[in-house]
C-alpha cells in the first residue's frame, strides 16, 4: 500500500507537537500522568463538586508544576498505554485506564501546556467523562466549547484504504507527468490547497508500481470512472461508503470536488477528464441528472466555478436541454439563459450550431408546447438576485446581468423603502449593541476577546443606568445573569467572566441610585426589587459597601430592610464581608443572613462569640429566625460553651424556636451531667422557663435531676433538684 497525500512531501502535521524537550524529567512526568489518571477516576466516581475531585485536581496541578520545562507536554495515545518521547508509559494500572479512556474518545495525541490552570485540568476530566457517557461528542469540540486553550487533543483519523488494483501503463505515465508538473509548481512557490485531512487515505496498488505516494490529483488520473472517484472521496470524508447501486449519489455529493481536481490538472489532460465527467453525468438517471444540473452545474456556470466546465463536452442537443433548465429557475430566464450561454465561451462554429436549437427550445417553452408540458411559472429569483448583488472586494463585479430583470417600484415598495430611514432613526444603537454582544458572548470561547466584549457591555449598561432607563437595564441584567447560569456546567470559565462583568456594572453609585429611588417613591419598590433580583449576587458587594459607609448610616435601616427582602440572593457574597466588618455594618449583615434561611447557621453562630453585645444579640435573633434543627443545636452549643454575653443571648433565643426543637435541646442540656454540675444557675433558669411553657417530654431528665438533692454540700444543685421535684409534682 502507498500513502494518499493531499499536501507537499515532507510536511508533518504533528511537527509542532513532536519538538519535545529531551531533558524532560521522566519521573515527574509519570507522576503527573498518574495523578491525572487518578483525577479522571475520581470524576468518574464522585460528583464534580466533590472534595475528592477538587483535591485530586489540586494534586495534579502541583505535579504539573514539578515538571521543569516550558514546552508542551506531548502524550501519544495507544489502546493501553501513553507514549512520551517514544517511551511507553503504562505499567501503572491507573495510567492504563487513562489511556483506554482517551483511546475510546478517539484521541491520538494529547498536549498540555505547563501553565494549564486547575480549572483547565478540571475541565479536561469533565469533558473526558462526557465523552465516556456519549460517543457522539468529540473531546476536541468540548474543550473548545468550554474555552480551554491550554489543553489540546488531536483526534485519531480513521484511515481509508482505496483499492486501485493495477492501473494501465498509460495512466501511470500521465500520473507521473502530473507529479513532475506539480512538483515544479511547488518549487516555484505556487499556492497549495488541501481538500481533505492529511494521511487520511491509503491506496492499495499492484506491487510492481513505482508510486511511493499518490496525491488526489494523481488519484483522479489513475481512476478512469469519475463516479468511482466520487465514491472514494465520500469515504475520505468519513461519510458512509456508497453501495454499488448508489454510485450516482456519490457523484452528486462530490461533483464539486471532482470538478476542482480535474480543473487543477494540466489543461489538455483536464479537457480529457472533463469529457469523461460529462459522459458520467449523461449516464445518470434522468431525475438525478436534472437535479445535478439545476443545483450544481448551472449555478456553477453562472458563478464562474469549475462545475460549469462539464457542459463544454455535452452534445449540442443535450447542451441546449441543460441550458433550458434555467427556464425552470428564473423569472427572467430567457435573458439569464443568454448570459449563461455567453459564459460557456464556445467556439464560433459551435455557437452558430447551438444558438438556433436553444432559441427553438425557448420559443417552444414559451408557447407551452415543448414535450406536451404546460409551462409553469419559474422559481428561484431571489436566490440568483442575491448572488448578483453580492460584492467581493477582491475582484471587480459586473452588474450587466441586471439587464435581464425587469425591475419596478410600485407605491407599496416605495412606502416600505421610505420607512427604512424612520426605522433606523428610531433604533437605539446601545440596545442593538448589547444584543449583538450578548449573542457573541454566548458562543465566544477566547478569553481575550470575551473580556473585550464584556467590557463594552459594562459600559453600555452604565449608560442605561445613568439615563435612568431602569426597565431596559433590568431586562439586560436578567439576560446576562441567565446566560451565566445556563452555561455554568458547559463553559464555567465564560460563566465566571460574565458574573465578574455584572459585578463591575453594579457599582456603589448603582446602590445609591436604587436606594434614592426607593425612598423617593414607595411605588417604585417593585422596580427596585426586580433590579436586585436581576443583578443577583453581583450587586451584593455594592450594597455591602454602602452599608459600611458611615455617610450612609442615616439610610441604614431602609437599606437593611431592602437587603433582607432579597437575602437568599445576596447572602453568599456577604459571608466573606461579615468577617471584615464590625459595628452597625456587621449587625446588618448578620440580620440579612438570618433572613436567608438554612445554610448559614454556622456563620451566624460564630458571631455569638463576639465581644460586641449588639452583634451577639442580632446573631441570636438571626438563629431563632432561621429556626432549623441545626440552628437550635448551634444555640444550645453556645449555651454550654459561650462567654456570658453570648450565653445569655443564646438562652433567650432558644425559647423562640418551635416547641419540638426546644424540647430536643432541653433534653440534651438537662441530661448532660457535666453541664448541670458546672452551670447549675443556667439549669435553674431553664427549669423556671419550663415551668411556664410545660414539661411534656422532659420527665426522664427531671427525674434524674431530682437525685441531685443528696448533694447537700452544693446548695445550687440542691435548688436545681428542688425545682425539678416541683415540676414533677401533680
Amino acid at each position: 500500500m502507498t500513502r494518499l497525500i493531499d499536501q507537499p512531501d515532507g510536511e508533518n502535521p504533528f511537527e509542532s507537537f513532536t519538538n519535545a524537550d529531551r531533558s524532560l524529567d521522566q519521573r515527574a512526568t509519570e507522576t503527573f500522568l498518574q495523578l491525572l489518571a487518578r483525577a479522571v477516576r475520581q470524576f468518574h466516581t464522585y460528583p464534580p463538586n466533590s472534595p475528592f475531585c477538587l483535591d485530586a485536581v489540586v494534586a495534579c496541578r502541583k505535579a504539573l508544576e514539578a515538571v521543569h520545562r516550558r514546552e508542551l507536554l506531548i502524550f501519544r495515545v495507544s489502546p493501553r498505554e501513553l507514549i512520551v518521547e517514544g517511551r511507553a508509559v503504562g505499567a501503572n494500572a491507573v495510567i492504563q485506564e487513562l489511556a483506554q479512556r482517551l483511546h475510546r474518545a478517539g484521541v491520538a495525541l494529547l498536549s498540555i501546556d505547563p501553565e494549564a490552570s486547575e480549572a483547565d485540568l478540571e475541565q479536561l476530566c469533565q469533558c473526558l467523562m462526557q465523552c465516556h457517557e456519549s460517543a457522539a461528542v468529540a473531546l476536541t469540540d468540548l474543550l473548545a466549547e468550554r474555552g480551554v486553550d491550554k489543553v489540546e487533543a488531536r483526534v485519531a483519523e480513521k484511515v481509508q484504504i482505496l483499492d486501485l488494483g493495477t492501473p494501465r501503463a498509460p495512466l501511470c505515465e500521465l500520473a507521473s507527468s502530473e507529479r513532475r508538473r506539480r512538483d515544479a509548481l511547488f518549487a516555484a512557490g505556487a499556492p497549495v490547497h488541501h481538500l481533505y485531512p492529511p494521511d487520511k487515505g491509503w491506496v492499495r496498488l499492484d506491487p510492481t508500481t513505482t508510486f511511493s505516494s499518490v496525491s488526489l490529483a494523481e488519484l483522479a488520473v489513475l481512476i478512469e470512472n469519475p463516479s468511482e472517484l466520487a465514491a472514494m472521496l465520500v469515504r475520505l470524508t468519513d461519510e458512509a461508503g456508497e453501495a454499488p447501486d448508489q454510485s450516482d449519489a456519490s457523484l452528486e455529493r462530490k461533483f464539486g470536488d471532482v470538478s476542482k481536481l480535474f480543473a487543477s490538472l494540466e489543461p489538455m489532460l483536464a479537457r480529457r477528464m472533463f469529457a469523461k465527467l460529462a459522459q458520467a453525468v449523461l449516464d445518470l438517471e434522468p431525475d438525478r441528472r436534472t437535479q445535478l444540473l439545476q443545483h450544481t452545474v448551472l449555478p456553477g456556470l453562472l458563478d464562474g466555478r469549475a462545475d460549469g466546465m462539464v457542459l463544454h463536452d455535452f452534445p449540442d442537443l443535450d447542451l441546449a436541454d441543460a441550458l433550458c433548465l434555467l427556464l425552470d429557475l428564473e423569472t427572467a430566464a430567457p435573458d439569464v439563459l443568454t448570459v449563461a450561454f455567453g459564459r460557456l465561451d464556445l467556439p464560433a462554429d459551435r455557437r452558430r450550431t447551438v444558438a438556433p436549437i436553444l432559441q427553438a427550445r425557448v420559443q417552444a417553452r414559451e408557447a407551452g408546447k415543448h414535450s406536451g408540458d404546460t409551462y409553469s411559472p419559474p422559481k428561484g429569483l431571489d436566490r440568483y438576485a442575491e448572488r448578483l448583488i453580492h460584492i467581493d472586494d477582491g475582484c471587480n463585479k459586473s452588474f450587466a446581468e441586471f439587464a435581464a430583470f425587469d425591475l419596478s417600484i410600485d407605491e407599496a415598495v416605495a412606502e416600505v423603502l421610505a420607512g427604512f430611514g424612520v426605522t433606523i432613526d428610531a433604533t437605539d444603537d446601545r440596545l442593538e449593541r448589547l444584543r449583538c454582544i450578548y449573542n457573541l458572548v454566548s458562543i465566544e470561547t477566547r478569553t481575550a476577546r470575551l473580556e473585550t466584549l464584556l467590557g463594552v457591555a459594562v459600559s453600555l449598561l452604565g449608560d442605561l443606568e445613568r439615563d435612568s432607563r431602569w426597565s431596559e437595564l433590568l431586562c439586560w441584567l436578567e439576560k446576562f445573569r441567565q446566560l451565566s447560569t445556563s452555561i455554568q456546567q458547559r463553559r464555567p470559565q465564560v460563566a465566571v467572566a460574565v458574573s465578574a462583568a455584572l459585578q463591575r456594572s453594579c457599582t456603589r453609585e448603582t446602590a445609591v441610585r436604587l436606594l434614592e429611588l426607593l425612598e423617593r417613591d414607595a411605588e417604585k419598590r417593585a422596580l427596585v426589587d426586580g433590579l436586585i433580583e436581576a443583578a443577583g449576587p453581583a450587586i451584593a458587594p455594592a450594597l455591602a459597601a454602602l452599608v459600611e459607609d458611615p455617610r450612609a448610616h442615616a439610610h441604614l435601616r431602609s437599606l437593611t430592610q431592602l437587603m433582607c427582602g432579597h437575602a437568599r440572593v445576596l447572602a453568599l457574597p456577604l459571608v466573606e464581608r461579615l468577617g471584615q466588618s464590625s459595628g452597625p455594618a456587621a449587625c446588618a449583615f448578620v440580620r440579612v443572613l438570618g433572613f436567608a434561611g438554612a445554610g448559614y447557621e454556622t456563620v451566624v453562630g460564630r458571631q455569638l462569640a463576639q465581644s460586641d453585645g449588639s452583634i451577639v444579640r442580632e446573631a441570636a435573633r438571626a438563629l431563632a429566625r432561621i429556626g432549623t434543627p441545626h440552628a437550635a443545636a448551634v444555640v444550645a452549643k453556645h449555651i454550654r460553651e459561650a462567654n456570658p454575653a453570648g450565653r445569655s443571648a443564646a438562652e433567650e433565643a432558644l425559647w423562640h424556636f418551635p416547641a419540638p426543637l426546644i424540647r430536643t435541646q432541653l433534653r440534651e442540656l438537662l441530661g448532660g451531667d457535666d453541664f448541670v454540675a458546672q452551670h447549675p444557675d443556667i439549669v435553674l433558669r431553664l427549669l423556671q422557663r419550663v415551668a411556664r411553657t410545660g414539661k411534656d417530654g422532659l420527665e426522664p431528665e427531671l427525674v434524674k435531676l431530682t437525685q441531685l438533692r443528696r448533694r447537700f454540700w452544693n446548695p445550687s444543685l440542691v435548688r436545681v433538684a428542688s425545682a425539678a421535684r416541683d415540676l414533677l409534682a401533680p
